[in-house]
């Protein structure tokens, strides 16, 4: 597994390592116990892990899909009436 790709991704991968150790409830965070119960705790470990001298975003974001089609000139004359 590699590691977190956010500071969000990472806090949830630590707080559910948490939970599979038996420190948190799981009743504390309802996705974080989720993921312990379908993650192993190596998986957990490495995703919890802060790497060092690298900055994580704190959300990862959206990227821009580009559609493979050129535009249509004229809009869209099936929708218009």
């Amino acid at each position: 597994m590699a590691p977190a790709r956010s500071q969000a991704q990472q806090k949830l991968m630590a707080i559910a390592k948490s939970i599979k150790e038996g420190e948190t409830p799981s009743s504390y965070s309802p996705s974080g116990a989720k993921a312990a119960k379908s993650m192993t705790m190596g998986d957990l470990r490495d995703y919890a892990h802060k790497p060092k001298g690298k900055e994580l975003p704190y959300k990862k974001k959206k990227s821009k899909k580009k559609s493979s089609m050129p535009p249509m000139k004229g809009g869209m004359p099936h929708l218009e009436k």
